[in-house]
């Protein structure tokens, strides 16, 4: 790229590199507890078909099953039998790659200047950073920005938009089951617009679109009533919590909102029958055509964690535009003359932040060291296994249909009062407990108090010791 070259398109190789970074930041090993069950209900529904029932586990055995990823569970399976587990790491690599441009779109299209569109999605990726796990939600974050976008168009009357939109959500509704916060957007936008600019039309064809392209799944309606009912079972899940203010990821996600709220404070849009403001960008947009949805996304982020990549990316659009509109002149009369060096800085730090990160490439396709492998190859064929919850998957990629597990990361089908009553157990030092619940095999971390008890009663034998894990089993 020559030096021209570089100064009018420095802002997307700034973007590039901070995408790689995040990228090579979240690619290595596979540790994910929840990847495992993914590709063996990937494998279940090339082999058998669709599965209407829970075949993995014995504590729901039978029980009506809805897979909230069909579609991404079957791409992931097809990419391990054709690449291994390695090939799965191009998933992680094209949807936080899609993530990352579609966020600096619809910065650009709502108005943002090159740079800070640039600056600010690099800023938002990195802290989306704890969000981008090899799974299937990670595609409908990649698909989340490019609705947005074109919805917006159709809102503004393209046709060819108004498809796009239908595609993209019939696309996402197979892949994840987020794609209810897509349409939910979509929503908020048209309701915005028609409130606004007093017109019902244009934006109900949208929502309208946008809403019956959800139900082309093999669940139909029952795609967006099982979204629905995800929340009320996942009260013992992590990432299913409110913002926590006391960790790093909440302080910093916190921040950002405050800093998008700031931003739209600092220059609100314009509101209907308003002429002195600009005409394009985010701020010509209606009031209630931006601030419900920013704040339905904040919302939402500070009562579920897992929400707030899908405000990182939205928020993004304002917190650029408003850096895009500070006047420093004496800052601005240092950076210009010395642009190309400035630039040559940011390559070097680059090559020096990323160098010890190269590493990890030698690891992709590899198990993660803390995944007990050879504890769960050791639990007895046919035993009723009480393992913890981040252990689940893996005994169904490895063990199923040998063994049943107690629980998953499929949350949605065992309920919280199950899973809490398993975490009561797994928490405690009662053996009895342990018996109570049926189980002939118990795979629990070591660091359980529960691992004692067990050790101290006759009723039970330690069989394996792996990374972390200690495997039981009851005597005789």
């Amino acid at each position: 790229m020559t030096v021209t070259g570089l100064r009018r398109h420095g802002h997307l190789v700034f973007l590039a590199c901070a995408t790689t970074l995040v990228v090579l930041w979240n690619v290595g090993p596979i540790g994910s507890g929840d990847v495992w069950w993914h590709l063996r209900s990937g494998d279940l529904i090339l082999d058998r078909g669709l599965p209407t029932v829970d075949p993995f586990s014995w504590t729901a055995a039978g029980a009506d099953w809805q897979l909230n990823a069909w579609l991404g569970d079957v791409l992931f399976a097809l990419t391990r039998r054709l690449g291994g587990l390695a090939a799965l790491t191009v998933f992680t690599i094209v949807a936080t790659a899609a993530a990352a441009t579609g966020t600096y779109l619809l910065a650009r299209r709502w108005g943002a200047r090159p740079w800070p569109a640039a600056t600010v999605t690099s800023i938002s990726m990195a802290l989306m950073s704890p969000f981008i796990l090899l799974r299937p939600l990670l595609a409908g974050l990649a698909l989340f920005p490019f609705v947005v976008l074109l919805a917006d168009a159709a809102l503004a009357g393209s046709g060819r938009a108004l498809f796009g939109v239908g595609v993209l959500v019939a696309l996402w509704a197979n892949l994840h089951a987020s794609f209810s916060v897509g349409v939910g957007v979509v929503g908020l936008m048209a309701l915005g617009i028609a409130v606004a600019r007093r017109t019902v039309k244009i934006p109900l064809i949208v929502v309208v679109t946008a809403a019956v392209a959800g139900l082309f799944t093999p669940y139909g309606v029952g795609g967006y009533l099982h979204a629905l009912s995800v929340r009320s079972a996942s009260a013992t899940i992590e990432e299913w919590q409110p913002l926590d203010l006391s960790d790093a990821r909440g302080v910093l996600v916190a921040c950002f909102a405050v800093a998008m709220a700031l931003a739209v404070a600092w220059s609100p849009p314009r509101r209907s029958g308003e002429s002195d403001r600009p005409s394009s960008g985010l701020w010509s947009r209606p009031f209630w055509g931006v601030i419900p949805l920013l704040a339905a996304l904040v919302v939402l982020s500070f009562t579920t964690i897992r929400s707030a990549a899908f405000l990182l990316v939205v928020g993004t659009a304002p917190l650029a535009v408003a850096v895009g509109g500070l006047r420093i002149p004496r800052l601005q009369n240092w950076f210009v003359p010395r642009r190309g060096a400035v630039l040559l800085g940011l390559s070097v730090a680059w090559i020096v932040v990323m160098a010890p990160l190269v590493p990890s490439l030698g690891r992709v396709g590899t198990i993660d060291v803390e995944v007990p492998v050879a504890a769960t190859d050791a639990v007895p064929a046919g035993c009723l296994l009480l393992n913890e919850y981040e252990y689940g998957g893996l005994v169904i990629d490895r063990r199923w249909p040998d063994v049943l597990v107690s629980q998953d990361g499929r949350n949605d089908l065992y309920g919280s009062e199950l899973l809490e009553r398993e975490e009561s157990i797994l928490g405690g030092t009662s053996p009895a407990a342990v018996d109570g619940f049926g189980a002939g095999c118990a795979l629990l971390r070591a660091d359980r108090p529960l691992v004692s008890a067990l050790e101290a009663d006759d009723g039970w034998n330690r069989v394996a010791t792996d990374r972390g894990a200690v495997l039981f089993v009851r005597s005789g």
